[in-house]
């Protein structure tokens, strides 16, 4: 998204360039530009495991999980991915901005909510990825 952003200003500032100069010989401009972003990536992200680092998803209610991630890095505030599909329907969420990060012994849990199954299934199998400072770690659950 980022950088197709950049692409569409390049090529505006280009054409802008170009018609100033078919007027008359004038210096072509520098222009620098910086793009900052606080949203989250949007794609869900691939599996991309590193040693040390799990994920374990706990049932609490029918629709609702208890994440736990260890081996993250102090501080660490990964952005969190949660979907399921079927047929007839596709529900995905992210989970981002966290106020707490991973604690000192490098863990890190967040409750799940909205996982209900989808139309047409009685049971729904979700796919959750969390995506740290050095991978996606990636795990599975299927609630009734």
């Amino acid at each position: 998204m980022i950088q197709t952003l950049k692409l569409w200003l390049g090529l505006m500032i280009a054409i802008g360039c170009a018609g100033c100069q078919a007027q008359g010989n004038f210096p072509t401009p520098v222009v620098t530009v910086e793009v900052v972003s606080a949203a989250p990536p949007t794609g869900t992200p691939d599996c991309l495991p590193v040693p040390g680092v799990t994920i374990e998803l706990h049932p609490i209610t029918a629709t609702s999980v208890r994440l736990v991630a260890t081996g993250l890095q102090l501080g660490e505030k990964p952005d969190v991915f949660y979907s399921a599909q079927s047929i007839e329907e596709t529900k995905r969420f992210e989970d981002w901005g966290y106020a707490q990060g991973a604690d000192g012994k490098g863990m890190f849990s967040l409750e799940l909510t909205g996982l209900a199954p989808l139309r047409g299934q009685s049971r729904s199998t979700w796919d959750v990825r969390l995506v740290h400072a050095r991978g996606v770690a990636c795990a599975k659950i299927t609630l009734p």
